[in-house]
């Protein structure tokens, strides 16, 4: 499954956001645990050589640092100013040597080989050809090595694309765990809705970017768009005082075959 995704507006909007998306991302960072918590029950936490892709503000990262014994950390991410992130939360790991890799994923990156664990959260959905990366990844995996992830399933932000028509393609877990087959074993799949209530449409729009979720088109609200998407907001989508907004979060591991 492919899309089209605008790779600058992306690193435009996380750059801008960057300094606050801590605060704001509670459902991400629930991901980021629950990836851990499955790849430590299902796997241990003893992985020599990890890649992590898309570190961001550093939240996977800093739980990777304390659950994980590592010797060596890749961290990667489209914005290069996360780099100051991902040494802040590795300070805690001692001895692990620690690389920086910028660049967009999907482009041909100097990506190291032999790892023993590729993780990301919450970054596969801006991916425009899943299906292309996941052979590249198992490539640089040792025979045994894991794949673990967390992304976006059909149902994510629901409430925005039925009032504006724009939004990311977020495939179902079926369809990703069976890419993932085609060279990985499945260890554990995950899936949840979570429903987030807002006092207004306004602050679901706040909320979107300071998350940085809402980097799909540059948009420029008319006064006249912005009335129509808040009573079209409340009349669709409110319960009782508050209007909703809905993620689908996923979590996968998998072992190379």
């Amino acid at each position: 499954m492919t899309q089209t995704v605008d790779k600058q507006l992306i690193r435009s909007r996380f750059r801008r956001q960057l300094h606050q998306y801590s605060r704001h991302a509670s459902l991400q960072h629930r991901m980021a645990q629950q990836l851990v918590d499955a790849l430590t029950r299902l796997k241990g936490g003893g992985f020599p050589r990890v890649l992590e892709i898309g570190c961001g503000s550093g939240a996977l990262t800093q739980l990777v640092a304390d659950s994980l014994d590592m010797q060596a950390f890749y961290a990667n991410d489209l914005v290069d100013d996360c780099r100051s992130a991902v040494a802040s939360a590795m300070e805690s790991a001692g001895s692990t040597t620690t690389q920086f890799i910028a660049g967009d994923i999907e482009d041909d990156l100097p990506l190291p080989a032999e790892l023993d664990l590729i993780i990301s959260n919450a970054t596969f959905q801006w991916l425009e050809d899943i299906g292309a990366l996941l052979p590249r990844l198992a490539a640089r995996l040792r025979p045994g090595g894991v794949l673990g992830f967390s992304t976006f399933g059909p149902d994510n932000l629901r409430e925005i694309r039925d009032l504006t028509g724009v939004g990311l393609t977020y495939p179902p877990g079926e369809f990703i765990a069976d890419l993932l087959q085609r060279d990985f074993r499945v260890l554990h799949e995950w899936q949840d809705t979570v429903t987030m209530q807002f006092k207004t449409p306004l602050e679901v729009v706040a909320h979107l970017r300071r998350t940085g979720v809402n980097a799909v088109r540059q948009t420029t609200w008319q006064r006249s768009a912005l009335d129509r998407f808040v009573s079209t907001y409340r009349e669709r989508w409110s319960i009782g005082e508050s209007v909703t907004l809905t993620y689908h979060p996923l979590v996968f591991v998998a072992e190379k075959c």
